[in-house]
């Protein structure tokens, strides 16, 4: 099993909501060896889950790299009433 598909794996919402599932329908929320072994999981071949990890981490740094300029964006229209403020007083509007 390829370490970084497992990875993804285990975060995935699919596996996530089996967790939930199985947390729900006892007493006190923990997993036993039995619950895990009754997960439903796909595993592809070596090969396919290495390109999918790939794959996913390159998405995932893609959407890194949007969130960072979104926040830039948005740092710059949050500055922008005091750069209109500060033109305004000096009488460039």
């Amino acid at each position: 099993i390829d370490c970084q598909f497992l990875t993804r794996l285990i975060h995935s919402s699919e596996f996530q909501r089996q967790i939930r599932d199985i947390n729900e329908s006892t007493a006190q929320q923990s997993l036993s060896m039995k619950n895990i072994r009754d997960f439903w999981v796909v595993f592809p071949t070596l090969s396919q889950q290495k390109q999918i990890a790939s794959t996913l981490t390159e998405q995932m740094q893609e959407v890194e790299r949007l969130k960072q300029n979104l926040k830039e964006q948005l740092d710059t229209i949050n500055k922008l009433p005091a750069v209109l403020l500060r033109r305004a007083f000096k009488g460039e509007l």
